[in-house]
């Protein structure tokens, strides 16, 4: 489209042209408008030329920010690549303590049964109540038992001076 207009231009320059050599001798004052209208013309040419320049310019501004925005996407693309590679590794030691969990909590359901709390107390009870017959036997008074807490309790009675 500039082009046809900077064609048509040209050619209204030509025939001013031919206009004013036309009447530079018979009619001056036609030959003066011709000319100022080829100044008007070639002003016009010259606003043509530079919103030509503005466009290719703008085009090449636009092909090398399609080639910005394509290096950008291709980084992005490699970054989320390697986010979805770690994020597969989180996966799979989620996954790796998920199992330990679950194995431990299996381990311990196992072995709980065999250290029942009240079991124990019962098993110390008779150990105490078989020292205690033993000791009646041979013909010992029994002494008292202390329990962890009551010796603890006298142990640091002792360490403070009371």
């Amino acid at each position: 489209m500039i082009e046809k207009k900077k064609d048509h231009l040209q050619k209204r320059i030509a025939e001013n042209l031919k206009k004013a050599k036309a009447n530079v001798v018979s009619n001056r004052a036609v030959a003066i408008k011709a000319l100022r209208n080829n100044q008007q013309i070639e002003e016009e040419m010259e606003q043509l030329n530079g919103v030509r320049l503005q466009l290719e310019q703008n085009i090449n501004m636009l092909e090398s920010a399609d080639l910005e925005t394509m290096q950008v996407m291709r980084k992005r693309s490699d970054v989320l690549e390697r986010v979805r590679g770690v994020l597969d590794q989180v996966d799979a030691v989620v996954a790796s303590l998920t199992s330990q969990r679950e194995l431990a909590r299996e381990i311990s359901e196992t072995v709980s049964p065999l250290f029942d709390e009240t079991e124990l107390r019962e098993m110390l009870a008779e150990l105490e109540q078989a020292e205690l017959d033993e000791r009646l036997a041979a013909g010992e008074a029994p002494k008292p038992v202390e329990d962890d807490e009551e010796a603890q309790l006298r142990e640091l009675q002792a360490a403070l001076g009371m």
